[in-house]
């Protein structure tokens, strides 16, 4: 009997953030988005989908916010990557290192993946973090 392993279907968009969390040289940050000249791996995702960088309105800091959000993505941005949550939240928690995660953020900032490390968690189990294989919820 043989068993046929299907590809995930990631989207354009997913694809598109995959390849730069895996060949990006930007600065890596903690915290928020983007900060002065350092990203966290949302805020990459906010930079390869073309969302707009947002200054001043009440940014402290070198703070910049994307669609409005300055430390976790904002709904539209959520939906268009078919991310489980704001903060790229897991549909099940999973071990990094010594530490039991449920998040991109926090695999971001506590554990200190590095941009490739992220993409290769996310590669690992992409189920866990995108919804794209979810059965439709069922009307009675």
């Amino acid at each position: 009997m043989s068993i046929t392993i299907k590809e995930f279907p990631y989207t354009p968009e997913q694809l598109a953030w995959l390849d730069d969390l895996e060949t990006t040289d930007a600065t890596q940050g903690i915290g928020y988005l983007h900060k002065d000249d350092a990203f966290d791996c949302l805020g990459r995702a906010c930079v390869t989908l073309g969302i707009p960088a947002e200054y001043g309105r009440a940014i402290r800091d070198g703070v910049v916010s994307y669609d409005g959000s300055v430390s976790v993505l904002s709904d539209s941005i959520q939906i268009m990557l078919q991310l489980r949550g704001d903060g790229g939240d897991f549909k099940q928690s999973e071990m990094a290192g010594d530490y039991l995660v449920d998040s991109l953020i926090t695999l971001n900032d506590a554990v200190g993946y590095t941009f490739k490390q992220i993409a290769a968690f996310i590669r690992s189990d992409p189920t866990n973090v995108f919804t794209n294989l979810d059965a439709p919820e069922v009307s009675p």
